[in-house]
């Protein structure tokens, strides 16, 4: 799994670091492991950022070839941005599509991107939905997300939430507040 999220890491460095030389990320690394969940801590340019990473423990859907998928809880110190949860689906999304997160009994709904790899990506509407969902994932056992694919196709994707809070404290000690 660590060697898995290490390379989702070089993804969301693509993805959502601003835009520059890969030699300037050369400064990632791993900062701890919790059951299923994982912290890293990284810099671009002279920028710092912290994000915790784990992969679904059960994926369902009717295909046939699926990327990598996974959810990125991230905290972005210089921007004042702590806690943004990611979740990349592995296909394209289903055009105006909503992706949505089961915890415990409730229910959130992100929003959905394709990116120009054809990969898509979700994330939550706003900064107050992201610090719900933390608080859901800090509390529950599992979570559960649903989306569909550009060819209508839904899957459904388990992930374990243990050691989600031990990760989430690990990044918020190295990249402060988000706590």
């Amino acid at each position: 799994m660590r060697t898995l999220l290490l390379l989702l890491a070089c993804c969301l460095a693509s993805v959502t670091v601003p835009v520059g030389s890969q030699a300037a990320d050369a400064e990632r690394q791993q900062i701890g492991a919790h059951d299923d969940w994982t912290a890293y801590k990284g810099t671009k340019g002279s920028k710092s950022y912290c994000y915790i990473g784990s992969e679904p423990k059960e994926a369902k859907g009717d295909y046939s070839r699926r990327g990598p998928t996974y959810v990125l809880v991230t905290h972005w110190p210089a921007e004042n941005i702590f806690g943004e949860v990611s979740v990349e689906a592995g296909y394209p999304y289903q055009k105006g599509g909503d992706v949505t997160v089961k915890i415990g009994g409730k229910s959130f709904k992100l929003f959905t991107q394709n990116r120009g790899s054809g990969d898509g990506i979700a994330w939550a509407y706003d900064e107050t939905a992201d610090k719900q969902l933390v608080t859901a994932m800090k509390a529950g056992a599992n979570m559960v997300v649903q989306g569909k694919s550009s060819r209508g196709t839904l899957t459904v994707d388990t992930y374990s939430l243990k050691g989600f809070s031990a990760a989430y404290d690990e990044i918020s000690k190295s990249c402060g507040g988000g706590g």
